[in-house]
């Protein structure tokens, strides 16, 4: 199951649809709600225990990633965290 912030979703649902979809992998993306909370950790938990997730991918900012640890370790499943930085999220003068 990949866990995903909105713009993680909006920039890799097409990545994830070729590198995953086609080659063989089984996988659903869960909308992150945007805050990491203890009733978001439990609906992470209830979708990836009804889809029989077998390791739960963080997508996204820091909450995103906490919610996806918390309810990988709650269900005993491994996680795996993807950090979306992006240009638009850092200063310009870096990218003089």
């Amino acid at each position: 199951m990949i866990l995903a912030g909105r713009s993680a979703k909006a920039l890799l649902e097409t990545v994830w649809a070729t590198a995953l979809g086609d080659s063989g992998y089984t996988y659903a993306i869960h909308d992150f709600s945007g805050e990491c909370s203890h009733t978001e950790i439990a609906r992470i938990v209830d979708a990836a225990r009804a889809m029989k997730a077998a390791t739960i991918i963080g997508a996204g900012g820091g909450k995103v990633l906490d919610s996806a640890r918390a309810a990988a370790a709650d269900l005993g499943l491994p996680s795996s965290i993807a950090p979306l930085w992006h240009r638009a999220m850092l200063p310009a003068a870096r990218f003089r």
